[in-house]
């Protein structure tokens, strides 16, 4: 099963999200081995006896993904609350969750849509997603998770109608009673978004009328036309450059601004810091900050230098810095390290 499993992850590779790319260093959350074995205690396992329906379900989504079904394990559990999970026991195990209040809403071809997405965060090792309190850089980087495996989605329930459906369904609570399938009206809510007040704390999940659109370009390859599904580099790049643009149009922007403006105060305050103990602020040096950093900051700079006194200028400017790199550090803590790095490289070649 391991040779399959590895096929089954370089298939899932082939369509992955560009954004989608793992972050590194610090502690990985990952469920313990006694996850599987509460749900067991607490939850109705999908299998041929007990939920025949589901069971057959489940078993063509793992088809359609090239997955052997041993590896999984997948629960039905009561909650009002519209839910599914993806638990890692291993690299080589997952357990996979779902409410009862979604199995209620979705029909069975809709469910085969989250399961494939909720198989694609185990295929594409998503949850090595780093612990601690939610930042910028997560954020940004569990958004793209979210596009990538609804790309495996797709495949798993095999129609962009049947997609649609269940993201309709799961962000509104609604069934047919009340919903009409108007995929056109949907995704022209994105006309109503202000990317300014958007609070990129509140949710590491892309707005569900973004992830629509999102696989309203994927369809648009045809992908699902072939043997198995898959895109050539040619559209895997063009569709995901639309998808890029959807995301720092409506979701990504603010903050993806937020952190280039805070590399950019790191490397302002580390370069003034590092000119100033060569002795002086010379003219020539101000005038290459300015190509840099726009005449206007620099001049800034030049009086608030100014009305310091020798003695006190060294401290002043290392406070800034601090504060700089503190700030850079809270929105994207996993890189840090080699972004710092990256800037002190750059002020040195700056400075000669």
């Amino acid at each position: 099963m391991a040779d399959a499993l590895a096929q089954a992850r370089l298939r899932a590779e082939t369509i992955r999200f560009k954004g989608d790319v793992p972050l590194r260093g610090g502690p990985i959350v990952e469920a313990t081995a006694e996850t599987r074995e509460k749900h067991y205690q607490n939850a109705i396992e999908i299998s041929p006896e007990l939920t025949p329906a589901l069971w057959t379900r489940l078993r063509a989504v793992c088809e359609r993904l090239n997955l052997p079904m041993p590896l999984i394990a997948a629960f039905i559990y009561s909650s009002p609350q519209v839910q599914a999970e993806c638990l890692m026991t291993s690299s080589e195990y997952c357990t996979v969750r779902f409410s009862s209040a979604l199995l209620d809403l979705l029909s069975e071809e809709e469910f085969e849509f989250v399961i494939g997405h909720e198989i694609a965060h185990f295929l594409l090792s998503h949850h090595a997603v780093l612990s601690g309190k939610l930042n910028a850089e997560i954020f940004v980087q569990q958004r793209s998770q979210e596009i990538s495996a609804d790309r495996l989605g797709l495949i798993a329930c095999r129609s962009l109608e049947t997609a649609l459906r269940a993201l309709m369904k799961t962000v509104s609570g609604l069934t047919e009673k009340h919903l009409r399938f108007d995929v056109a009206a949907f995704i022209s809510q994105l006309r109503k978004i202000d990317n300014s007040s958007i609070d990129w704390s509140g949710s590491t999940h892309p707005s569900i009328v973004i992830r629509a659109k999102a696989l309203l370009w994927l369809s648009l390859t045809e992908f699902l036309d072939k043997s198995p599904p898959s895109l050539s580099a040619e559209q895997r790049s063009t569709l995901d450059a639309r998808v890029e643009r959807d995301l720092q149009r409506f979701v990504d922007g603010a903050i993806k601004k937020q952190i280039e403006d805070a590399k950019r105060d790191v490397f302002l305050w580390m370069m003034t810091y590092e000119v100033l103990q060569t002795g002086a602020f010379s003219r020539h040096l101000q005038d290459k900050m300015r190509n840099i950093f726009g005449g206007e900051t620099v001049d800034k700079l030049v009086v608030f230098i100014g009305g310091l006194s020798r003695s006190e200028l060294d401290a002043v400017i290392y406070e800034k810095l601090v504060a700089a790199r503190v700030f850079l550090e809270g929105l994207m803590p996993q890189q840090f390290n080699q972004e710092i790095e990256n800037i002190r490289s750059r002020v040195a070649t700056e400075i000669g």
